[in-house]
């Protein structure tokens, strides 16, 4: 089973399916196709529907009327990806260093997705498939996508389940992680704005403003020396972590060490706080780019305008309007007088909670266990998957969302990877699952 899957994933993650880049429609057009292909191959009904933009795949796999029917969800697409950001080789390129096997694109989604869909055709050619299989295989996940909204409110009733499963985001190494809740968030965008045009150093040097550095001494004022948000009553509505869940998040496996080490970061601004509290429980605001027009570092001009952009992560009892509200008062409350600028807000998703009590829950756990020979750990994500109270609020209430991923996988990012340890435990959880 290890031979074809990576016959297959070095195929898969050679479409370049960027959904965040109209350059690479075609692509994901061409992924779908051989997706299609590979699902027909073996014996699947499919379908691919293009009337929600980008390509949705829908592969079935009907084994008798007497078995559930389930649905695995998954994205095709990708992050952009540039060889000039960390090495000489083209990062689409397969790489493998110590362990590892590192590709741009490796771990969100296709992996996780591919293991599933790996371990039910084995099933399928073995005769042991025990359950009629669905999957939804859609392109714009990382922007909570509206149009697999649409299409899952237009045609719940062809989506009639019993259960879903995805696999995604959080993940402690080498230990079985089963997610229960996940935080929220939206995105913010501030442009300043200092001048009609951008003006020439020689004159005017020293003089006039500049929106670059308006923008980091604005932000520079947004966290204090204990690493807390500055803004008026921003914590107001968070509730108070008691000193038994402290407790519990602290007893949860964390390596610091490892940690820094295989991110490459020098270190992290926790402070009388572990790990898990703070990404688990506590709300953050990240400014997650900075930048003005002036794409030439020698050019001799002061730009005119700096944009910024920040998310929002938010836990419990935070309303998002009050939020909102709140920031907003703080910027023109912070802001050099005059200055103009504006700010604007989108991607709003709400927290989500998983119940953990029914029977599909407990199947994985018993498997994890004997697997990993481990506790199994329920953890609360810092992150928004909006897909969930999607498929909550018009298909099932019955979701497993289980990470297949080593948590130095930096997903998203120049070295994104995947611990070739740990891939026989997943193709045998998922092989396992799917099996009576």
């Amino acid at each position: 089973m290890l031979a074809e899957y990576y016959k297959l994933l070095k195929e898969y993650l050679w479409f370049k399916s960027v959904s965040t880049n109209n350059n690479f429609i075609q692509e994901i057009k061409n992924c779908s196709i051989r997706l299609k292909e590979l699902f027909e191959q073996n014996n699947f009904q499919v379908e691919i529907i293009n009337e929600y933009w980008n390509p949705i795949l829908i592969a079935s796999y009907f084994v008798d009327n007497n078995l559930e029917n389930w649905l695995i969800y998954g994205h095709y697409d990708v992050q952009n990806a540039d060889q000039k950001e960390w090495r000489k080789e083209d990062p689409f390129n397969l790489y493998i260093w110590k362990d590892k096997i590192i590709w741009r694109w490796v771990v969100d989604n296709k992996w996780q997705t591919l293991i599933h869909i790996i371990s039910i055709i084995k099933l399928i050619k073995e005769n042991k498939l025990w359950y009629n299989i669905t999957f939804i295989l859609e392109w714009e996940e990382e922007i909570g996508s509206s149009w697999l909204i649409k299409f899952i409110e237009e045609n719940k009733q062809r989506f009639k389940t019993d259960f879903i499963l995805l696999s995604d985001w959080n993940i402690i190494k080498d230990i079985a992680i089963i997610e229960s809740w996940f935080r929220w968030g939206f995105n913010a965008k501030l442009e300043i704005k200092t001048a009609n045009t951008n003006l020439h150093t020689w004159i005017y040097g020293g003089v006039v403003l500049n929106p670059i550095e308006e923008m980091t001494k604005l932000f520079s004022k947004l966290y204090d020396a204990n690493n807390q948000i500055t803004i008026p009553y921003f914590y107001y509505e968070v509730e108070e972590i008691s000193v038994n869940q402290k407790i519990l998040n602290a007893k949860t496996p964390f390596n610091q060490e490892s940690f820094t080490k295989n991110l490459w970061i020098s270190q992290t601004k926790l402070k009388n706080i572990d790990f898990y509290t703070q990404s688990w429980r506590k709300p953050c605001i990240e400014i997650t780019s900075i930048r003005s027009w002036n794409i030439d570092f020698f050019e001799n001009s002061i730009p005119n305008l700096a944009v910024a952009n920040l998310n929002f992560r938010l836990v419990n009892n935070q309303k998002y309007e009050s939020i909102v509200s709140l920031f907003k008062e703080w910027v023109k409350n912070n802001l050099s007088k005059n200055i103009k600028y504006e700010l604007s807000f989108d991607q709003h998703n709400k927290a989500v909670k998983i119940d953990l009590q029914n029977k599909f829950i407990d199947k994985a756990e018993r498997i994890l266990t004997d697997i990993y020979k481990n506790k199994v750990y329920y953890l609360r994500s810092w992150w928004s998957i909006p897909v969930i109270d999607t498929f909550q609020t018009y298909i099932s209430k019955n979701i497993l969302s289980i990470p297949l991923w080593n948590e130095d996988s930096n997903m998203h990012w120049v070295n994104e990877n995947f611990d070739i340890n740990l891939i026989e435990k997943w193709l045998n959880f998922s092989y396992n699952f799917f099996k009576k």
